[in-house]
């Protein structure tokens, strides 16, 4: 009975977790796009491209995805429900591959649309002569794929155990 509870309250702290960080990326992604608008930056290097809104929408979506399964897990243990079931398998193996089309997403979107900075822009000038034009990536060290990974191996994992329990109960 103890471990129920430690396993509840396990599920409501991710929650509270998760919650707080679809917080935060929505945030995030509000601001940006706000304080993008009517920015005065040469015609080239306006930020909101096409391929950047479009990426932005796709990156979105992902992340909502993400969030919502997850939410659904969690609630599900919460409620005191057996995570040994198909459902949940199911549940795990899409979380982990939405987990590496996100990071893969990301990866993309930086390489089409590169983080462009100006040294002047940056002091406060706005004039073009004084700028230095400095494009970057983040570095990219492919821990979600590697987090996607392990999920779908444990989703294959646990798997397993329901099929050797269903051989048990069955030559029972």
């Amino acid at each position: 009975m103890a471990e129920t509870k430690k396993l509840k309250r396990t599920a409501l702290v991710l929650f509270g977790v998760i919650s707080a960080l679809f917080l935060v990326y929505l945030i995030r992604t509000g601001v940006g796009i706000v304080s993008n608008i009517g920015l005065d930056l040469p015609p080239p290097f306006f930020p909101w491209n096409t391929s950047m809104i479009i990426n932005t929408i796709i990156g979105f979506l992902i992340f909502s995805a993400i969030f919502l399964i997850s939410l659904t897990f969690l609630l599900s243990i919460r409620k005191g429900e057996s995570p040994f079931n198909r459902k949940t398998v199911k549940n795990l193996k899409i979380l982990s591959i939405l987990l590496i089309i996100f990071e893969i997403q990301n990866m993309i979107a930086q390489y089409m649309n590169p983080i462009v900075l100006f040294d002047g822009y940056l002091e406060g000038y706005t004039t073009y002569g004084y700028d230095t034009l400095i494009t970057m990536t983040m570095p990219l060290g492919g821990f979600v794929v590697a987090a996607g990974l392990v999920i779908y191996c444990v989703a294959l994992i646990l798997e397993h155990g329901i099929c050797l329990q269903t051989q048990v109960d069955e030559t029972l």
